[in-house]
Formats: structure tokens, sequence, C-alpha cells
């Protein structure tokens, strides 16, 4: 692995607009990424388990309080989420999505629907908070 300064630049991931290497891990990041997960995979058990809609509806709502009050206390003074933060995040999974397509041919299909509705939703997601870019002049 080539090294520059110290840093392994085969392993540099962006957090807030820094470089930053994946030999800080864990990071605050992987603690959100495995919340997320967790949150991904009570919405699926509510639907699968329709009785138990109120108490995962509960448990999210602490889920997102507790991973709110974790983003404030590590990154007091650091800028409010943009717009084009929710576009960068979106678009690195369309990237990686489009890597594992041509890594496995047998799900392409899958995987450029997935990469569609991404772009699908990113142009939904502004057109409603930036209607100003579609706009007909």
């Amino acid at each position: 692995m080539q090294k520059k300064q110290g840093i392994g630049w085969q392993r540099i991931v962006r957090k807030e607009g820094v470089m930053k290497s994946t030999d800080d891990s864990p990071s605050f990041w992987d603690i959100r990424r495995c919340l997320l997960s967790s949150v991904d995979f009570a919405e699926d058990f509510s639907l699968n388990h329709p009785e138990h809609t109120d108490a995962v509806t509960r448990f999210l709502q602490e889920i997102r309080r507790i991973t709110k009050e974790l983003t404030s206390s590590c990154e007091e003074g650091s800028a409010p989420s943009s717009l084009s933060d929710i576009v960068v995040g979106r678009s690195g999974a369309r990237g990686m999505a489009s890597i594992m397509a041509k890594r496995h041919p047998e799900k392409s299909g899958l995987l450029t629907r997935f990469e569609e509705g991404l772009t699908h939703a990113r142009e939904e997601f502004i057109r409603n908070v930036r209607p100003e870019v579609y706009r007909q002049t």
C-alpha cells in the first residue's frame, strides 16, 4: 500500500469534507452506520410482525434521539447538514452499486434498478426542497 505522510491513501474516506484515514476505526460514523442498520431491521421486523408496530415505533424514536444526542455531542461547532451532504451520501451508494453490478453480472438488473431508484429519489427530493431548480423558463 502506497503511503504519503503516514496515511494509507488506498484507505481514505470522506468525513465532513475532510479526508480521514479508515485506520481511525471504529469512528462515530461506524457507530451511526450500525444504528442505521438496526433501524432498517426494526422496520422490516415491524412489517412482518404488525402486532409489534408500536414497540418498534418507540424503539426507532429512541434510537433517533440517541443518535442525534451523540451527533450533537461529537460534532459541536460543525456546520449543519446541507443538501449537498445528502446528495453526496446517495451518490456513494449509487457508485458502489455500479461497481457491484460490474463484479456480479447476475445481479446487474437488480442493482441497475436500485441505481435508477436512487436517481429518481434524488430528483424528487431536490424537486421538493429546491423547486426553483426544476422551474421551466
